[in-house]
């Protein structure tokens, strides 16, 4: 809603300055989808420092993407437009993004939990601590209100259709930790019976991943050609690295990546903070920007990998963390990807605990994902890209 919101007041604010109504859509509709993919509509983004650097690179971005576009098409540059724009950004509507978000997100919503026994504190705990709700534990069903929560699941079946808004536990863990927590799994077992099954091989997932990947090879040709060529002038070849890894339904495949390491043969497969005295200079920085990955596209077209999906581990280590992780085998339900939910939502996973984590991200996105997660995804992976999250 805040993101409509901003895309009609640049609109109407460069309409109002300019008076050339699609380039000036065009552009409001560019500022808004960086300020989308910057996150800037979340509540971890509430401090004046985070929405001001984060306004600060989309308006920046979108800014290069404009200029760009002008100069390969010869069209005027419109450089008051420009300006207008950055305070119009800074000036209204920070401001008025920070307070329409601390208007919503100061409001708590209260859920009378139904539930005859002490159990689900911890998701309890954790819903509450989230800051938005606020859940109160009752034996029986109240009358007249609002909100009812259901720890048994045929309870609500009884319900189903009588009286107020009302909704399985489950259902609201997902939809605020964004994650399925491997407990609630455990603990709602019909339920969740079936909800790993969804099938992810659509043509429309497909045709997705085959135009994102050829648009992002021919895009950032020049950027790999750079990349292959510090590679190559630092440490000699092989430019891209090979290695085997375990996709869609446990199949092997080989993925691609620009070498980062020096040739060091090593007896067992590491975490990639463990081995960071072979990193090289060249390698650091793509790590960072996260170039390596770029041709996992390839990977991509030959259909091994999608976009979005959970990220491929080394065999080794999948064995390995299916032994110590319970449903670690899900994450094979469908194809590893490029990045995915857990990327964007969570940290470099390096130990059991945090592989844990990030296979609650993982759960949600197999049940949960479609084509415009997937789009949401790939806009907010630009923002975990600059602002360092996740990379080793």
């Amino acid at each position: 809603m805040l993101s409509f919101l901003d895309l009609t007041l640049i609109a109407a604010w460069n309409i109002f300055h300019n008076g050339n109504i699609w380039q000036d859509i065009w552009l409001a509709g560019l500022i808004s989808l960086f300020l989308y993919s910057m996150r800037v509509y979340e509540k971890e983004q509430l401090k004046i420092s985070k929405q001001l650097s984060r306004t600060a690179v989309a308006v920046f971005l979108s800014m290069i993407a404009y200029l760009l576009f002008k100069l390969i098409f010869r069209y005027t540059i419109l450089w008051n437009l420009l300006l207008s724009d950055v305070l119009f950004c800074f000036v209204i509507l920070v401001p008025l993004r920070i307070g329409f978000l601390k208007m919503i997100f100061s409001r708590k919503r209260k859920y009378y939990l139904v539930c005859s026994e002490p159990l689900m504190n911890g998701f309890i705990n954790e819903l509450e601590q989230e800051g938005s709700i606020e859940i109160e534990k009752v034996s029986t069903v109240p009358q007249g209100k609002s909100n009812i929560l259901f720890a048994s699941e045929a309870t609500l079946k009884l319900l189903d259709g009588k009286g107020s808004y009302q909704l399985l536990l489950p259902k609201l863990v997902e939809k605020h930790l964004k994650r399925i927590p491997l407990e609630l799994v455990e603990a709602y077992p019909n339920y969740y019976k079936t909800a790993f099954d969804k099938n992810h091989d659509t043509l429309t997932k497909r045709i997705l991943d085959i135009a994102v990947a050829i648009l992002a090879l021919v895009v950032l040709s020049p950027v790999m050609l750079a990349v292959a060529l510090a590679i190559y002038f630092e440490d000699g070849k092989p430019i891209i690295f090979k290695q085997e890894r375990i996709g869609k339904d446990g199949k092997k495949f080989i993925i691609y990546k620009f070498r980062s390491m020096r040739n060091v043969a090593t007896i067992t497969p590491k975490f990639a903070d463990q081995e960071q005295d072979r990193i090289t200079k060249v390698g650091r920085i793509i790590r960072k920007l996260r170039f390596d990955e770029i041709p996992q596209f390839i990977n991509v077209l030959k259909g091994d990998m999608s976009i979005v999906g959970p990220r491929p581990e080394q065999i080794s280590f999948h064995r390995e963390l299916s032994r110590q992780i319970p449903l670690f085998d899900l994450r094979l339900r469908c194809k590893p990807g490029i990045t995915g939910w857990a990327q964007v939502n969570y940290q470099y996973a390096s130990n059991k605990e945090e592989y844990k984590k990030k296979l609650e991200y993982d759960l949600w996105y197999i049940k949960n994902g479609n084509s415009w997660i997937d789009i949401k995804v790939m806009l907010q992976t630009l923002e975990t890209i600059i602002f360092k999250k996740g990379a080793k």
